[in-house]
């Protein structure tokens, strides 16, 4: 039996499943030096696969870029991206929990 080679990562992302739900969470920014946090609304997630530069995890958050289209929020997409939070949390409790190195939600 031949051994399969494995599969090389690509460029372009393989987009699975897409659902059209926030799931109680919303997208954190870093937008300035201070480090202070910014939220963008979720508008869906979609199953990401085989994707070299996403840095993510397999479902990502959609969120809408500057001309309202609906795209992965990666670092990649959104150099400033720092993670997901739930929409409960405050941008001082964003920022806290990043400059501490806890794990974002």
């Amino acid at each position: 039996m031949k051994k399969r080679k494995p599969v090389a990562k690509q460029n372009h992302p393989h987009i699975g499943a897409v659902c059209a739900d926030d799931l109680g969470l919303k997208a954190g920014f870093m937008k300035d030096k201070n480090g202070d946090v910014t939220f963008s609304p979720i508008v869906g997630w979609a199953s990401v696969a085989n994707y070299s530069r996403i840095k993510s995890r397999s479902m990502t958050p959609l969120v809408l870029d500057d001309n309202s289209f609906p795209t992965l929020a990666s670092k990649n997409n959104f150099p400033d991206f720092v993670g997901v939070f739930d929409k409960s949390v405050s941008a001082a409790e964003a920022k806290r929990k990043f400059q501490s190195g806890r794990a974002i939600e």
